[in-house]
């Protein structure tokens, strides 16, 4: 690399200047991305690169720093963070980066040997949340050392980590399979150590991300069996859902907004496409429920238009599994919530909700539910103002 005169960068200038290319492709969205559109600003569509991006900046600040100068080649995390950058631009479906995943099954040995955070941070989170990539950077040598006793005393080898990885994903299923583990080796690995990985189900890449887009994958995932959540329900037999909305006066504000949602993204026809060829079941307290809404704000042909639809509807029994009857208590977290999403996670099904705060809340604790999510719509049958 030259300076703008034609003078060679000495290694210092040469590993900041690549920092601060790094840096500014970090602050690109990738392609795939909803946010990708040649617009204005930094990217925010990837969850966590905005910490990508402080680590980065606090490297080039070190490096540029006296004692950053004097020891730039022994300590730079910048290879590494440039190799994260680049899997970004280049895994299909990205949604996060520097995502920490706690360790939750009580019984794992993660939670003795990694006391720190009993956690672990995946650097790419990709295919939509159905791969996890390490990015690894460091000497195939000094892996191999460690790899077999011969490193520092308490440092974790990169098998270590590959078996931490391993169990973590087990606890973080989508659509109810663990993420893909793949480890990614900028600068190669020995033979022995890819054989270990490989063993405990780690895919192991060498060298920098394929220009090729490789998808792991080609359906939605959803399967045959859906459960409907009580919001599911009234919507689908709601006034506004099934009349034009057009026109329809509301006092209460929350419900002028959800027919203007009605008037630009009708909801009822996404749900009829998700409910075909599929099977519809709902727990016994998710039908109380909602025969208890319609009972008490539902108007005549609502209350009839669901008499017909729960003659689609299987009714089960409750059976939260334990995972989210565990989830600890907050304002988003109602007991009919907890049934309703557990008896789905139990049976390996996704649940159909608009109730995203549950969601929300089941992930800030370390829980990915597989859901599907539509916008709320109310009973609106008797509360729609009738002009003369």
């Amino acid at each position: 690399m030259k300076k703008e005169g034609g003078e060679e960068l000495d290694p210092i200038e040469e590993l900041i200047a690549m920092g601060r290319e790094t840096l500014e492709l970090a602050t690109n969205c990738p392609k795939d991305r909803k946010c990708f559109s040649g617009s204005e600003g930094p990217c925010h569509c990837v969850k966590g690169i905005d910490k990508l991006r402080r680590r980065l900046s606090a490297e080039i600040k070190y490096l540029e720093s006296p004692k950053g100068k004097k020891n730039a080649g022994q300590c730079s995390n910048l290879h590494h963070l440039k190799g994260i950058v680049e899997r970004m631009h280049k895994e299909p479906g990205i949604i996060g980066v520097l995502q920490p995943f706690p360790c939750c099954s009580v019984s794992s040995d993660l939670k003795s040997n990694n006391p720190k955070g009993k956690r672990i941070e995946v650097d790419v989170v990709g295919d939509e949340g159905r791969t996890w990539v390490k990015v690894i950077a460091r000497n195939p040598k000094s892996l191999h050392m460690n790899a077999t006793g011969e490193g520092s005393y308490g440092q974790r080898s990169i098998v270590d980590q590959g078996q931490d990885f391993v169990k973590v994903s087990r606890d973080h299923p989508v659509r109810f399979h663990p993420p893909l583990v793949r480890f990614a080796f900028l600068n190669g690995l020995t033979e022995e150590v890819e054989k270990e990985l490989t063993s405990l189900g780690v895919r192991v890449e060498i060298g920098p991300p394929s220009k090729e887009r490789i998808f792991y994958g080609n359906d939605d995932g959803i399967s045959g069996v859906l459960n409907l959540d009580v919001s599911t329900m009234l919507a689908y037999a709601s006034e506004l859902t099934n009349s034009s909305p057009q026109g329809m006066i509301f006092r209460e504000p929350i419900l002028s907004e959800q027919a203007e949602w009605e008037r630009k993204r009708p909801l009822k026809p996404i749900l009829d496409r998700l409910f075909e060829n599929r099977e519809l079941v709902c727990c016994e307290t998710a039908v109380k429920d909602f025969e208890s809404i319609l009972a008490t704000v539902g108007g005549p042909k609502e209350k009839e238009r669901s008499k017909e639809f729960i003659l689609r509807v299987r009714v089960i029994p409750d059976n939260p599994s334990d995972r989210v009857r565990s989830l600890n208590s907050n304002g988003k977290m109602k007991e009919r919530s907890r049934i309703v999403f557990g008896t789905a996670d139990a049976m390996e099904c996704v649940t159909v909700s608009a109730n995203s705060g549950f969601c929300r809340a089941a992930t800030a604790q370390g829980i990915h539910l597989s859901v599907f999510l539509h916008e709320s719509r109310a009973l609106t049958e008797q509360k729609q103002i009738l002009i003369p």
